[in-house]
């Protein structure tokens, strides 16, 4: 049997036949434990990936979605690569518990959000890239613990420069940390615009990175009843005010920016009689 023979009855003994297995669109390696699903448009993870994967390649792909069922197997994954899709939002743990991950790149997936605890599973994560997306904040929190870090891409994302990015100052963040790629600049606030994150230093890091309470302005409790057989809806409106701008959306009040300024109610689709205060403090 030849070299190559030998290679592709491996190759099928890890990865599956492709008749059986989703995962016969993507490249499979047994000598390296890889599996390169690279631009495949992918608009989910396949099924069918070894166990014993130790890299995987998701990059260049349509993901929306990941959640923990998608890792919880992988064990021994060192290497993970997200890049490039349309995620979005990562959520509190949803890499689950990847004891052994390494590097995540995360670079162009259109990322808005890393919610705090998103990445406590990941006790060895040295590396990661979240360049080139369109996050305002990296929080420490998101962190298991940010001293295992040792580099971290974060350039090309519009970052509001407030507290929760003091922990990667120069005289904040762990001495192994090493901010690579082009150097992440602030959009806002607007007298730090412009300005190289890791060159901040005093007087405009204790006047302008900063983060203020929500405050919510005077009372108003108007008293609203629905008679007995009116159909009735519950309908809201928040206008909110972050980094200066008025919002007419929907609000994250978790949000340490966020100053509210009217919440308006109107009452239809509920049944029997009801009758309750609607106070703006609440």
């Amino acid at each position: 049997m030849s070299r190559m023979q030998i290679f592709r009855v491996m190759r099928q003994l890890w990865c599956g036949s492709p008749s059986t297995h989703p995962i016969s669109r993507c490249e499979c390696s047994p000598q390296t434990k890889s599996v390169s699903c690279h631009r495949k448009r992918l608009p989910s993870i396949p099924e069918g990936i070894p166990i014993e994967t130790r890299m995987l390649d998701l990059s260049k792909n349509k993901l929306r979605i990941i959640t923990p069922d998608n890792f919880s197997s992988f064990l021994q994954l060192e290497d993970l690569d997200l890049s490039d899709n349309l995620i979005s939002a990562v959520e509190p743990g949803v890499l689950g518990q990847l004891p052994y991950l390494m590097e995540l790149r995360l670079q162009g997936a259109q990322l808005v959000s890393i919610e705090p605890f998103a990445f406590v599973g990941l006790k060895s994560l040295q590396l990661l890239d979240v360049s080139q997306n369109r996050l305002d904040s990296l929080e420490r929190a998101v962190f298991a613990s940010p001293d295992t870090l040792q580099r971290l891409c974060l350039g090309g994302n519009p970052l509001v420069c407030d507290c929760r990015l003091l922990w990667l100052l120069s005289s904040h963040k762990p001495p192994s940390l090493q901010i690579l790629d082009m150097q992440p600049e602030c959009s806002a606030p607007k007298h730090l615009m412009g300005k190289i994150l890791r060159e901040l230093k005093e007087p405009l890091v204790s006047r302008y990175m900063t983060c203020t309470k929500p405050r919510i302005r005077s009372n108003m409790t108007q008293l609203m009843v629905a008679d007995e057989g009116q159909p009735a809806r519950l309908s809201c409106t928040i206008v909110a005010r972050h980094n200066g701008l008025d919002l007419l959306a929907n609000v994250f009040f978790g949000h340490d920016q966020v100053e509210l300024l009217r919440f308006m109610c109107s009452l239809s689709f509920l049944s029997p009689p009801l009758s309750f205060p609607f106070d703006r403090t609440t």
